[in-house]
Order: structure tokens, then sequence, then C-alpha cells
């Protein structure tokens, strides 16, 4: 895995320092079936829970998926799976300490919104994280509806991980399990860009990138 990212990040994150995070939750099972449900609980530190999608109005039952990708062609950089109730910010924060990108702009929405976290990474990694304003805040000045609809570019590397990869099917009995199939689907994302960036056509087009 880590030599097939090195290899991709390579060929296609040339010239691109501008990048989007972004979360998504990961359900394991039926709310019904919380009660009897013994998959997925092995590693303690990080054990399925109860959270609210506040994107799609709907409680689920399992974890979030935090991921950040480039800007210009959503390749996917590095992700995170933690609890469902941990915040966005402490979940980024985390992955940039671990090396997940070193300069340049980030691009989250507003659950990415903490002035703290804004300065630190200015000061400490040279990276400029711009959130989207929350309803009752006054929008800053370095926040556009342009910088909008790039963050919303990641929506579709989502839904890409749902329609084609199956992304919410949880077939694991184990968290470990979880982690290694999601990183194959991820890697399976990657793999089709790649070939699209071969063949000359958009890396997005990861539906049809197989039969071109």
């Amino acid at each position: 895995m880590e030599d097939f990212l090195k290899l991709s990040h390579e060929r296609l994150l040339v010239q691109d320092h501008t990048f989007i995070v972004d979360s998504t939750p990961l359900p394991i099972c039926k709310l019904a079936r919380i009660p009897r449900l013994k998959i997925c609980k092995d590693n303690p530190e990080i054990p399925p829970q109860l959270a609210t999608c506040y994107a799609k109005n709907e409680q689920y039952y399992g974890f979030k998926m935090h991921l950040i990708t480039t800007q210009k062609n959503t390749i996917p950089v590095a992700f995170s799976i933690t609890a469902s109730r941990v915040h966005d910010v402490k979940a980024l924060e985390q992955m940039l300490d671990d090396g997940a990108i070193s300069k340049g702009q980030l691009l989250g929405d507003k659950g990415y919104v903490s002035n703290p976290l804004q300065l630190e990474l200015f000061e400490n990694k040279k990276i400029e994280l711009t959130a989207q304003p929350r309803i009752n805040m006054k929008t800053p000045l370095n926040w556009t509806p342009a910088m909008g609809a790039i963050r919303r570019r990641i929506e579709t590397v989502f839904s890409q991980c749902q329609d084609q990869f199956r992304l919410g099917q949880n077939f694991a009995k184990s968290f470990n399990g979880m982690v290694t199939r999601i990183t194959h689907k991820l890697s399976g994302i990657l793999f089709c860009q790649l070939i699209n960036i071969q063949n000359n056509r958009h890396p997005n087009l990861v539906k049809s990138a197989l039969f071109s």
C-alpha cells in the first residue's frame, strides 16, 4: 500500500498545493442490531459509537472516516478512521501531526472552524487552513464562493466510494479488518485515477477507467 501510494503521489500530486479535507460516516450495522452487535469491538481505543450525521440528518452506529484530497483532481492523500463522535478538528490535527501534508492551503467545511488550530498550523507547518463559516458567523474575507465549490469536490470522492466501492457496506468482523477493506477501496480509486492519467482522461472518471 505504501509503495503504491508513493508511486501515485509522484505521478498525481505534481504542482498541487491546495488540499481539501472532509469526513463521512462509516456505519457498521442497522440501529436495530446495536444491542446484540459483537463485531468491530476489538479495539477499545476506537470503539463503535452511536452518532448523528448532520449532513444527512440521521443517526448511525459505527465509525467516521476523515479524508484529505488534492484540490485539482481530488486525489486521496491521507485518511484516518476514528470513533464516530471524535470531532473533525481533532482528527485533522492528528493527521497533520502524522505528516499527511507539509505545506499549502487546506479547505474544509464548517466542522473545521477553529482559530487556535488555524494559527498553530500556519505558524508551525506553513499550512493555511480555511474553513467555511457557520451560519451564525460573519463571513471572513479569505472565504469565497469559489472555495465553497472547490471544497465540495471531495464529496464526489465519497460518492465514488459509496457507488463503485460500496464503502457503506461493512462485512468485516474486526476493526483491523474494516480498516484493511477501506484501505483496499481507496487504493482502488487511486488505481483507477492513475489509469485515467496514463490514458489522458479525467482522473475522476473511475467508473469507466478499466474499460477505456
